[in-house]
Order: C-alpha cells, then structure tokens, then sequence
C-alpha cells in the first residue's frame, strides 16, 4: 500500500529530529571532555546541554526526557571520574545534573499543557464552524426546499379554483390533487428528516445488535406503497434472519431513503426495478454486512459522485431534492462508523444506473 505524502512528511521529520538530537548529543559529550582535560573548566560549557534538553522535551513532551536524565548522569559520572576525588565537589555535579532533570520536566509539562490547549481551541473551533454550516444547511432546506414544496402546493390550489367548475376539467382537478399529494409527501418527509438530524446532532449514538431482516423488508414496503401510482418491483437477495449490525431506531431511514432515491430518480415509465445485495465481508480486520442497492435509473455522473451525499453539490440536483435524504444517510452511517458509496452499476456508463453501497459493521 501506497504511503500518503502526509506519512512521507511525517516520517522524515522524525528522522531530521532523531538525527539532529544525535548530533546535539555529540556535541554535548565532546564539550564536557573537551572543557574538563583541555580547558579544565566545569560549569560554562553545560549550558549548551540546555539546547538538547529543550528540544527534546518540547518535540517528544515526557518522552523527552530521556535525553536530560541521560546527560545528567553521563556528566555526573564523567566529572566525578575525571576529577580527583580532593577535587571532587560530587553534591555540586548532582545538583547540576538535577537542574537538567528539573528544566526537562517543566519544559515537557508545559509543552503537553500548550499541545492540550491547542486541541481544545482547535475543537472548540471545529465545532463552532460545524455549528455555523448546520444553522446554513437548515436555513437552505427551509428557505429552498419547502419554499419550493409550498410554492407548488399553492400553484396547484391556484389552478384547481379556475378548473373546479368546468365539468370537462375532472382529469386535470385528478392530476392537480395528485400533485398536491406529491409535494405534500416531500413536505412531509423533510420536515421528518430534519428532525432526524437533529436528533443525531444532539445526542450520542448508542449502538446495539439489530437484526436487519424485518427492518429492510419494511424499507422495502414503504417504497412501494410510496409510489402507488408506479410499478415497483424490489429484489432482496443474500438477506438471512440471524444477520445483524450495530446501529439504533435510525437504522431504517438508512434503507429507507436509499430505496426511495433508487425509484424517485428512475425514468423508466413501464416498471421501476431495484436489486438489493446483502453480502458479508471483512475489510481491515473488521467484520460488515454489505447492502448494495442496484438502480436501473438515470445514474450519477462521475463529477457528481463525491459530492452527492454533501448538501453543497451542484444546483440542477438540489433543486430535485436529491440531496436531503442522502445527506441524512450519510450522516447517520458515518455515526455507525460505516460506509457508504455510489458507483456505476454497468463500469464506465453511468447512465445504465447507480450501485449505492452501504457497508455497517456487523454485531457479533
């Protein structure tokens, strides 16, 4: 596997700091031979061991400290050797090594306190920003969204005063309610999902074992029974009773709005056909179940495909509403420590239809 340029940086800025501690250390070990036999001079040449001590506690925090324990007792035991024990002042040499220690400690401490800080004012700031774009993406979906459900509703109520009284108007007064039912359906289902989000937004997700058998059926159910007017037929394949995954009650809005994309967006006037895939796998040593919800519909072009689940991608798909429910399935699976993808179902054409992915860790 591939190193990420990140890894690279960081692997070679670990070996600079090695390398250079090692040279400091040279240094600091050459002073002390070189200030004792030569200049026999005991006490300038140590500060120079302040500059691998600092450096060493402020790159490795406590890990640090190696290199000042080490330098106090190389030169405690090199100046209690090389000096003649009349001449020997070893409670001086031990109170010098000590100072090493003590500089060490406090730089490591106060290093970890600033590197702590950081963190929190870089989550605090992290927050903030994800606390400032959900404000954003609810005023959107209200602002956008049901501005757009509400301005056809009154569209249609417009149209439906001026036809009621023409007898030979009954088929248009049919098409105008069916109409109202579809955007009052849509109004009905953002309202849901929002409130769905919110509740992941305030709350942490507690997960459990859930069997998925009786929960996708109904998924299934509820897509078909949605669009009436349509013919849909859902295939679920590899489905047993005793599959179970880590998730909660939201579970279901998972296959609820993946299933409801896979016939909402399907040109096909004769029969909506949806193909569910239930498989599992191991990836990275860690055991999921696989849904892979196969589309015959218009597909997902390839500059679309990473940005489909975000609620800031391209204008013609959001004002189709696209967008809410896959958001909301892509932040409930990213709760479930999970997965999910669009590919093309038919390699390198995506307007044969989508595959849609959803990998969630299996429960064992």
């Amino acid at each position: 596997m591939m190193r990420s340029d990140d890894e690279i940086i960081i692997r070679d800025q670990r070996k600079a700091k090695i390398s250079v501690m090692i040279v400091l250390l040279f240094i600091s070990c050459f002073l002390t031979y070189f200030f004792h036999f030569i200049f026999k001079i005991e006490i300038i040449f140590t500060h120079f061991f302040y500059i691998p001590i600092i450096l060493s506690c402020f790159w490795w925090k406590k890990k640090g400290l190696v290199v000042p324990i080490f330098l106090a007792v190389f030169y405690i035991s090199f100046a209690s050797w090389a000096v003649s024990f009349e001449e020997m002042h070893f409670i001086e040499h031990t109170l010098r090594g000590l100072i090493f220690l003590l500089i060490g400690v406090v730089i490591s401490l106060l290093t970890e306190k600033i590197f702590k800080i950081q963190e929190v004012l870089k989550g605090s700031e992290e927050k903030y920003r994800e606390a400032y774009n959900l404000v954003n993406f609810y005023q959107d979906l209200f602002a956008h969204d049901m501005n757009n459900i509400l301005q056809a509703i009154i569209s249609s109520a417009e149209f439906y005063s001026m036809f009621r009284n023409d007898p030979k108007n009954l088929k248009d007064l049919g098409d105008i309610a069916e109409v109202v039912k579809k955007h009052a359906r849509r109004g009905a289902s953002l309202i849901s999902n929002v409130r769905i989000l919110s509740k992941l937004d305030e709350k942490e997700v507690v997960l459990n074992p859930i069997e998925i058998l009786n929960i996708l059926n109904q998924s299934v159910e509820h897509a078909v029974s949605g669009f009436q007017e349509r013919k849909v037929k859902i295939d679920v394949n590899g489905l047993s009773k005793d599959m179970k995954v880590l998730g909660d009650e939201l579970l279901i809005d998972i296959f609820d709005n993946v299933l409801s994309n896979a016939v909402k967006y399907n040109d096909n006037e004769e029969e909506v056909k949806v193909e569910v895939n239930v498989s599992k796998i191991i990836e990275n040593d860690t055991q999921y179940i696989e849904f892979k919800f196969s589309d015959y519909g218009m597909g997902v072009p390839d500059d679309k495909k990473g940005t489909l689940f975000k609620r800031s991608y391209t204008e013609d798909i959001s004002k189709r509403g696209m967008g809410m429910g896959l958001s909301l399935v892509k932040k409930i699976v990213d709760k479930y420590e999970g997965r999910i993808w669009v590919e093309d179902r038919v390699k390198g054409d995506y307007t044969k239809g989508s595959n849609f992915i959803v990998m969630l860790k299996e429960a064992l």
